[in-house]
């Protein structure tokens, strides 16, 4: 498996934004949110309300919901996945760094041009782990409108090796789809809060 492919995936998180949700054919969050847990790692959604779960399985899960408008959307991401082993925190971070870079859409290479892609090392509960912060713009964006005109896609992720097993991995993102006027100036913090509370579960 390539590396990129284990990593936050943003063509993934670009077709989750695109996607309109069928909602009686999803499972609501919780609203208060309750703790999520799976094989390797838990976290405790945002208390906002028409969150759906796209999907899950024991070692990875998707979340969802409608941003300010209809083809804009929020994501969270969260995968255990099996990783290599590194001679350094440094080169673990680097790894992380062209993993991201390295997501792209074949068909449409000029379809995403990236204003930031910062990755640096940050600790999380007494693990070294990979912060990034990537922002997109998709000049191929699918959509449920006519609307024209680019959209940016904004995202927070973690990635940590499991106190348990070096070569298991978690990748752990929160992303927003939206137009360019309609930037979150809360999308840091709520990312924050996401990240902070993920924590480490027993892998089965």
């Amino acid at each position: 498996m390539k590396l990129s492919r284990i990593l936050i995936v943003v063509l993934i998180s670009a077709v989750f934004a695109g996607c309109a949700p069928k909602r009686h054919n999803l499972q609501p969050v919780d609203t208060p949110p309750k703790t999520i847990v799976q094989n390797g790692f838990s976290f405790l959604p945002l208390d906002e309300k028409e969150w759906y779960i796209l999907g899950r399985m024991p070692h990875a899960v998707a979340l969802a919901r409608e941003g300010t408008s209809t083809d804009e959307t929020h994501a969270i991401q969260g995968k255990l996945f099996k990783f290599p082993t590194f001679a350094s925190d440094e080169a673990f971070v680097r790894a992380v760094k062209q993993g991201q870079a390295n997501d792209t859409d074949i068909a449409n290479p000029d379809r995403y041009r990236t204003l930031t892609h910062d990755v640096a090392l940050y600790e999380h509960r007494g693990e070294q782990c990979a912060f990034s912060h990537i922002v997109t713009e998709d000049h191929g964006a699918k959509k449920r409108t006519d609307t024209p005109g680019l959209m940016i896609l904004d995202v927070y992720a973690l990635v940590c090796r499991h106190p348990q097993n070096r070569n298991a991995a978690i990748s752990f993102s929160y992303s927003q789809r939206y137009y360019p006027e309609n930037r979150n100036e809360n999308i840091a913090s709520k990312a924050k809060q996401l990240i902070d509370s993920l924590g480490f579960t027993t892998l089965q």
